[in-house]
C-alpha cells in the first residue's frame, strides 16, 4: 500500500527540509541557488513522491517511475484488453501532458529567478547547468507514454477510442504517445530559443536473422523513444561491426543456438545485452537453448535478459548510457 512522508528529515548539508518555507526563503534571498535547492529535496521526493494511481480498479500507475529510475512506466499489452490498454494510456497521457506543462512553468520561473539572483561563482555554474541542460529526467516533462505487445487487432479498438493522439509501430507492436526526451536551448547567435531532442547515446541494435526481428524492434523503439540514437539499418552480423564500434551498448537478438552476442563481444570494446529468442526448432525449447548458450558466453561483457524481452535489453542500454553520462560528468572525472 503507497504511503505518504512529511518533509521532515535533515536534507543534504544540514538543512532541514521540513522547514520548507526556510528553505524557499533562502532561494529568494541568493542565500542558496535553485539547483542546491533541488538536489537537497530529492531524495525526500524520492520517498514521498506521488503515489500510484488507480485506472478502473483494474491497474495502478506509477508516474514517478521515471523520475526515480531514468526509466517510464510501461504498459504490457499481453493479458490485457484493448480498453484496459485504452483507458491505462488516455490517464498516463493525461498525467505526461501535465507534467509538461507543469516542468515548462516551473524551467520559465528558474530562468527568471536565475537571471536576478545574485550568486556566487560556483552556484552561478549550477544554476547555468539547472537552466540550459538535459531536462529529460524531469517528472513528466518529455516523457513518452508506451505499451508493448500490442495486436493489430486491438490497436485497432485503441485507435478508436483515442483518436489521433498515438503512433502505432507495426514491426514492434508499440503504440506511443510523444517522443524521445527534449532540453532547452536558449537563443543566440542568430538561433532561436525553444527545445531540441536529447541524445542518452548511441544503442546497436542487432539481429541474428529475419524471424527476431520482432524482438530486435521492440528492444531498438523503446531505446529511441527514451533518447537513445537508435544505429538504424543494422540487422545483420556481417559487416556492421564497424558500426557497431562506433556505439555505447550493443543489444543482441538471436533465437536458435543463440551464438551471435559472444561473437559480438568477442569484437567490440562496448558491452553486449543478449536478448534470446523462441525461435527454433524443438531442441530449441522455446528460447532455453539459447538463452543457456549467451548465459555460458566466453567473451567477457555479455549481459542476458529474458526469452523475447525486448523491453528489458532497452531498459537495461538506457539505464547503462544514463549512468555513464553521470559518471563522466562528475568533477573528479573531469581532473
Amino acid at each position: 500500500m503507497p504511503t505518504t512522508r512529511s518533509l521532515s528529515s535533515t536534507a543534504a548539508g544540514g538543512e532541514a527540509a521540513g522547514d520548507l518555507p526556510a528553505l524557499l526563503a533562502r532561494v529568494a534571498a541568493g542565500d542558496l541557488s535553485p539547483a542546491t535547492a533541488a538536489s537537497q529535496l530529492a531524495p525526500l521526493l524520492v520517498s514521498g513522491g506521488a503515489q500510484a494511481e488507480d485506472v478502473g480498479g483494474f491497474a495502478k500507475i506509477d508516474h514517478d517511475r521515471r523520475r526515480r529510475v531514468g526509466f517510464p512506466e510501461v504498459v504490457f499489452g499481453d493479458g490485457k484488453s484493448a480498453e484496459q490498454i485504452a483507458d491505462i494510456l488516455a490517464a498516463m497521457i493525461r498525467e505526461a501532458r501535465a507534467g509538461s506543462r507543469v516542468a515548462a512553468e516551473a524551467a520559465a520561473v528558474h530562468a527568471a529567478a536565475a537571471a536576478v539572483a545574485t550568486t556566487t561563482p560556483a552556484e552561478a555554474g549550477d544554476d547555468a547547468t539547472a537552466a540550459s541542460g538535459d531536462d529529460s529526467d524531469a517528472t513528466g516533462g518529455g516523457s513518452p507514454v508506451v505499451a508493448t505487445r500490442v495486436s493489430p487487432e486491438k490497436w485497432s479498438v485503441i485507435l478508436e477510442a483515442l483518436p489521433g493522439q498515438l503512433t502505432y509501430h507495426a514491426d514492434a507492436r508499440i503504440v506511443s504517445f510523444g517522443g524521445p526526451p527534449r532540453r532547452r536551448r536558449a537563443a543566440g547567435d542568430g538561433a532561436p530559443g525553444g527545445s531540441i531532442a536529447t541524445s542518452i547515446g548511441r544503442v546497436a541494435v542487432l539481429s541474428a536473422g529475419t524471424s527476431d526481428l520482432a524482438v530486435a524492434e521492440e528492444a531498438a523503439v523503446l531505446a529511441e523513444l527514451a533518447g537513445a540514437e537508435e544505429m538504424a539499418g543494422i540487422h545483420r552480423l556481417l559487416g556492421a561491426i564497424p558500426s557497431v564500434q562506433k556505439a555505447g551498448v550493443a543489444i543482441c537478438v538471436a533465437g536458435m543456438d543463440g551464438a551471435m552476442p559472444g561473437v559480438v563481444a568477442g569484437l567490440v570494446k562496448c558491452p553486449v545485452v543478449a536478448v534470446p529468442t523462441s525461435v527454433g526448432y524443438g531442441a530449441a525449447m522455446s528460447g532455453l537453448a539459447p538463452l543457456l548458450t549467451m548465459l555460458n558466453a566466453c567473451a567477457p561483457g555479455v549481459s542476458v535478459v529474458n526469452i523475447d524481452n525486448g523491453f528489458g535489453a532497452a531498459a537495461f542500454a538506457v539505464k547503462l548510457l544514463k549512468s555513464s553520462k553521470v559518471v563522466t560528468a562528475t568533477p573528479e572525472t573531469q581532473q
